[in-house]
């Protein structure tokens, strides 16, 4: 009888590579099953759809005519230049404004004259008939003309100290933004600093001025003030200062339009953000309320999409949505802010396809401030959608 040989052992490699070719694909075709199936369910219950990281630009007017005669940079061409929110873009001539201070503070030193010849022609009259109560009250009157006058010409030299004031200003940022580029010296940047702190001195010592001149009036109005009605009914004082009344009425408008025109002069970024757009160049004559600048936010927390007709979905404000840039990375969670009430035409830069219009629901998505998208990026939407 034949001896029995022993059994000989599979090698573990042998059980390695039957697994491989034997179970293996058969748990990776079930487990790519299982995905596929979440997937689709995961999709079946979102939408998706193209969006716009919302590019804030602002035009930038003037409210008055005049010419242009400078940018916020040494640069001729500011194009692209990064601004702040409240740096100067712009700068007006402001001949136009001096020349109407000149000839105001003119007019008033003609008023001046004027109220001196009726002062003699009030003394004359009084010397008369020796009328001291009458006397106290018709110079109180002219006392409170005169000083009038005198505070309305301070406020008139006031918005010339102003002018040199915004001129030495826009100058000395000019200077600092060239320091910070290496173009200009720090000894540049320390002298326009001189002289802006020079005008700004000025300007508070007129202001003070003015707040001793408001008081001094105040008192003498009081003063005045203190004569019964019978007293102060005084026929022949009204009849004299009546045409210089009315001159003072109209100063007083007129100081408030050139406080209200020098505001106007220096244009300000009202956002962080670049410069887009130049519409006019340093000597050109512009109009009032035509652009002359178009400065673009920086950043954007706003994502519009638009969902197109047809679809059995209607978004509800605060609801959440993820947000994923077209080159991939992370996702981004927003909420929806506002829904439009309309079907509204979807603009080019979202269209599926250039040559064919579509129509959809406009959709405001508030996004964080840390998702650093670009103003005007396209990005993906995803809605959820409960069947």
């Amino acid at each position: 009888m034949a001896k029995k040989l022993p059994k000989i052992r599979t090698p573990f490699y042998q059980h390695v590579r039957r697994f491989r070719y034997q179970v293996l694909p058969v748990l990776f075709f079930l487990a790519a099953l299982v995905a596929s199936t979440t997937l689709w369910d995961r999709q079946q219950n979102r939408l998706t759809a193209t969006g716009e990281v919302l590019a804030v630009s602002v035009n930038l007017a003037s409210d008055q005519d005049g010419r242009l005669v400078t940018f916020t940079d040494s640069m001729r061409n500011p194009l692209l230049t990064t601004v702040k929110a409240g740096d100067i873009v712009a700068q007006l001539d402001s001949a136009t404004v001096r020349e109407e201070v000149a000839a105001m503070r003119s007019e008033l030193a003609s008023l001046r004259a004027e109220i001196e010849a009726k002062a003699t022609e009030l003394g004359m009259e009084i010397g008369q008939y020796q009328q001291s109560r009458t006397l106290d009250l018709r110079r109180l009157s002219l006392d409170v003309e005169r000083q009038q006058l005198d505070l309305l010409d301070r406020q008139a030299q006031l918005q010339t100290n102003r002018i040199a004031l915004i001129q030495m200003q826009g100058e000395l940022e000019i200077y600092q933004k060239a320091n910070a580029r290496g173009v200009e010296t720090e000894y540049s940047v320390q002298n326009a600093e001189h002289l802006r702190d020079a005008a700004y001195q000025q300007v508070e010592g007129e202001q003070a001025a003015i707040a001793t001149a408001t008081t001094q009036l105040k008192l003498t109005q009081e003063r005045l003030a203190e004569f019964d009605q019978e007293e102060a009914m005084d026929v022949k004082t009204d009849t004299i200062l009546a045409p210089i009344r009315h001159s003072v009425t109209a100063q007083s408008a007129r100081i408030r339009r050139l406080e209200l025109l020098l505001d106007t002069l220096t244009i300000r970024s009202p956002v962080d953000g670049k410069i887009t757009a130049i519409h006019y160049r340093p000597g050109q004559a512009i109009m009032a309320g035509e652009p002359i600048l178009t400065v673009t936010a920086l950043q954007s927390q706003v994502v519009v999409s638009y969902l197109r007709e047809g679809l059995n979905y209607r978004p509800n404000v605060d609801d959440e949505v993820s947000i994923r840039r077209r080159g991939g990375g992370d996702p981004i969670t927003g909420r929806i802010a506002r829904v439009g009430s309309s079907i509204e035409s979807v603009p080019l830069h979202q269209l599926r396809s250039p040559d064919r219009a579509e129509w959809g629901l406009p959709v405001s998505i508030a996004i964080p401030p840390a998702a650093n998208l670009l103003p005007g990026e396209l990005v993906e939407v995803s809605f959820a959608w409960a069947r």
